[in-house]
């Protein structure tokens, strides 16, 4: 697996359906181990690692979103407060696509 980058939030990250959550999970794969087999990404299309991870049991498709979920990631709390309301209230920058 490979962390996105800024190339890849330009190109926009689409999660809305379970298709477009699949196409952004292979755009991250790197390369497929399966027994002594390596397969390079450099040598599948979009497709054929999208049909990949379609065949994956649910434990296992859990195990890849585990790296999403755990990889680093950038985070700042703004306090602000509303000039009309004097009320204050933080607001939290999480992940790229908030920067940018």
């Amino acid at each position: 697996m490979g962390y996105p980058n800024l190339a890849f939030f330009a190109e926009g990250v689409k999660i809305d359906s379970l298709a477009e959550s699949t196409e952004t999970v292979a755009r991250c794969i790197s390369s497929i181990v399966i027994g002594e087999e390596v397969y390079n990404r450099s040598d599948m299309s979009v497709e054929e690692i999208a049909e990949w991870l379609d065949a994956l049991t649910a434990e296992q498709f859990k195990k890849i979103m585990h790296f999403f979920e755990t990889m680093p990631k950038l985070r700042h709390v703004v306090k602000c407060k509303n000039p009309n309301t004097g009320k204050e209230f933080r607001a939290v920058l999480e992940g790229l696509a908030d920067f940018f």
